[in-house]
């Protein structure tokens, strides 16, 4: 692929990796709820979720984990992770865990490698000053 136009090939390949490693575990843990895996599984219980959501939870984990791989569709990807993540994050205030910011920190990840690697991204949050 090319390089993108006004993206320098460090910030390129930094937004990819920052956008790759949250990607890819969230979509692993999308795998994991769709097949119901025992820890997915207490979770709901723990949070007091009903077991008919797990397929949701699922289908939007890996549907966005897979279009936030590839560079056509990242952007919606980052979107719908965005969305998930921020439901992972009020889950856990509501149960007032400390562990709340990590949902959060994910979601900057992506989008701090979304920024680096796409120029439309900083067109519209452009950081000049």
């Amino acid at each position: 692929m090319a390089e993108t136009a006004g993206t320098s090939k460090a910030a390129l390949w930094t937004g990819r990796i920052l956008i790759w490693i949250p990607s890819l575990f969230i979509l692993s843990g999308g795998i994991n709820t769709l097949r119901h895996a025992q820890m997915v599984i207490d979770g709901l219980k723990q949070f007091g979720y009903p077991m008919s959501i797990l397929p949701y939870m699922g289908t939007v984990a890996l549907l966005g984990g897979l279009l936030a791989l590839i560079p056509v569709t990242e952007v919606l990807g980052v979107i719908l992770l965005t969305a998930y993540l921020g439901a992972a994050a009020l889950t856990h205030l509501r149960a007032e865990q400390a562990i709340w910011y990590m949902p959060v920190l994910f979601g900057a990840i992506l989008w701090i490698g979304l920024y680096l690697k796409e120029p439309r991204v900083r067109a519209v949050f452009p950081l000049n000053r």
